[in-house]
């Protein structure tokens, strides 16, 4: 799973970074001996909650919340205090912090947004309809697990049963302890909020991974048939990145920027997708900015009404619409006496080029 993540552009795999460099200072503070040390890697894991807050705000803070937890497991107020220390706060709130103050200062209404549809509406109603139901955890993470897991949760499960000496040793350790807490927590609170896609969990892979290599440290890599099992599924891994690196996908934004070339011989300066996901990998590939717009009358994607957005002349503007919208969008455009003309679907969208300078 993290392989196929790291080929996807998502800011989980980033997140990741982040929240493992988290484990990582959490570790050298609770095992280190250097008090030296201990200072400076306490303050890596608060930067790498600021960082990670930074790259996608309140999921950043559950490992490091899972290691709060532990320390209080294990040394009550005392383990607190070891981790909770002022410079590390101030370094969290300035790194962290410094940015979403800043927008929300220069942006009206970006505060009770970013409390009410990315806090409270994510994790407790089904508005933003990324699998909210019940029983939505089921079905969307177990099974990432289950194959994002592969091969090794076999392998663990077998060597784990065999070695019930190695298993006991794990149970009783306190890292086992740590990582328990830092898989278990996040993914508890995953289950329970009801926005939920696949590459949420990805967080969670570093500590599985640790927990596998315990369970799996007394196999001998020397051996003939394990390595020929790992250069087996190194190559699995590579062979299935080219495969789909060479597979069309409709999800490919290059495609959908060369089709959008080939289609229109007109610059346009902007490119809308109404009442639809935008596909913002088209300002990379096309050098043009990328909004979103609801249909009157309809609910859609958080951006602004088509209404408000062809009052104004902004040049030559793309509209992107699926096909079954086509008819809405033609009405309203001449309702509003908007000049404007459609060309050759592209994919899935139906085109139409919108404004005075799509001569």
């Amino acid at each position: 799973f993290p392989i196929a993540a790291a080929n996807v552009v998502t800011t989980d795999t980033i997140l990741t970074l982040w929240t493992t460099l988290q484990l990582v200072a959490f570790i050298e503070v609770w095992w280190g001996k250097d008090k030296a040390n201990q200072v400076i890697w306490r303050r890596v894991f608060w930067l790498g909650v600021a960082l990670g807050f930074l790259t996608k705000g309140p999921p950043a803070l559950l490992i490091a919340s899972s290691c709060v937890l532990f320390a209080w497991d294990q040394r009550r107020a005392a383990g607190i205090r070891e981790i909770l220390r002022l410079d590390g706060l101030v370094l969290f709130f300035v790194v962290g912090c410094s940015w979403y103050v800043a927008v929300i200062a220069k942006t009206p209404g970006l505060l009770h947004y970013f409390l009410q549809t990315e806090i409270v509406d994510r994790a407790t109603s089904a508005q933003l309809h990324r699998n909210a139901e019940w029983y939505g955890g089921f079905k969307i993470y177990f099974p990432v697990l289950l194959i994002g897991l592969l091969p090794w949760w076999p392998v663990v499960a077998i060597v784990g049963y065999r070695r019930s000496q190695v298993r006991r040793g794990v149970t009783n350790s306190c890292l086992q302890r740590l990582l328990l807490f830092v898989t278990a927590f996040p993914f508890i609170v995953f289950m329970l909020v009801r926005s939920r896609l696949p590459f949420y969990i990805l967080p969670l892979f570093p500590p599985l991974a640790c927990y596998a290599a315990l369970i799996l440290g007394n196999i001998d890599l020397r051996a003939t048939p394990v390595r020929i099992a790992g250069i087996c599924w190194c190559a699995t891994l590579v062979g299935a990145l080219w495969l789909a690196g060479i597979v069309n996908s409709p999800n490919d934004d290059r495609l959908l920027a060369r089709a959008l070339d080939r289609a229109s011989a007109v610059k346009f300066s902007s490119t809308a997708f109404v009442q639809t996901t935008p596909r913002y990998g088209l300002r990379f590939y096309n050098d043009v900015d990328i909004v979103a717009l609801n249909l009157p009358g309809f609910d859609g994607p958080v951006g602004s009404q088509l209404l408000n957005s062809i009052r104004f002349d902004h040049g030559c503007t793309a509209l992107l619409v699926n096909t079954w919208n086509t008819g809405v969008l033609i009405e309203t455009l001449r309702a509003q006496q908007r000049p404007f003309r459609r060309i050759d679907n592209v994919i899935e969208y139906a085109v139409f080029l919108e404004g005075g300078h799509c001569a």
